[in-house]
């Protein structure tokens, strides 16, 4: 794969966290998967840019939802419920860790499954400051987002190794392109396994 320039992983970066802070349904560990198939410095730097774009987009949640008496709240809402992956029981859910543990509540983001969005939003109805969000959203972000570009990482070292060594050999080379066959695979079957499972189980069919 083409390497990125370290400006383009972080403003790739950014602007993937930003969306998916808002609307978008993929997490920002994809986008991070692919880059560290090429390079795993210029996936930390989209890493720290996605907690940059996350940042803006708690900015921007609260600032639309802080224009009314709630009715943009509502519209959020619904505009979310059309998307795969989210459930109202998520909010529920999400504002029972932020009251329980205030803004830290957002740590608890990756083993709910729960959408960072869905954290910014419910802070803000508990009146949680905009601050204390910013402070936590980098260790609530990192914790997880790093997973896969150091897994990436890793596997490749494993998969170069044994190229050099002995079965891999006809594929020296080609091992990117082994690598993106491998990661979206694995990114294929584990959204079947969220959207169709994991979101039904935990959080209700509607």
């Amino acid at each position: 794969m083409k390497r990125l320039t370290w400006l383009s992983a972080f403003i790739l970066g950014a602007v993937w966290g930003f969306l998916e802070g808002t609307w978008f349904i993929l997490v920002p560990d994809v986008l991070l998967s692919y880059i560290a198939i090429a390079s795993f410095r210029r996936a930390f730097v989209a890493a720290l840019g996605v907690v940059v774009g996350a940042m803006a987009a708690a900015c921007v949640l609260y600032g639309l939802v802080s224009l009314d008496d709630g009715t943009t709240a509502v519209r959020l809402e619904r505009f979310w419920s059309a998307l795969p992956g989210f459930r109202a029981a998520m909010l529920a859910r999400a504002s029972g860790y932020l009251e329980g543990h205030g803004a830290s509540g957002l740590l608890w983001g990756p083993e709910s499954g729960i959408p960072f969005r869905v954290f910014v939003l419910e802070a803000y109805r508990l009146e949680i400051p905009l601050a204390r969000i910013l402070l936590w959203t980098p260790p609530a972000r990192l914790e997880r987002i790093l997973l896969a570009p150091f897994v990436v990482a890793g596997v490749r070292v494993v998969l170069g190794r044994a190229g050099r060594a002995s079965f891999l050999k006809c594929c020296n080379g080609r091992l990117d392109r082994l690598l993106v066959v491998v990661v979206s695979i694995y990114w294929v079957g584990l959204y079947g396994w969220y959207w169709w499972f994991f979101v039904p189980r935990t959080y209700g069919a509607t």
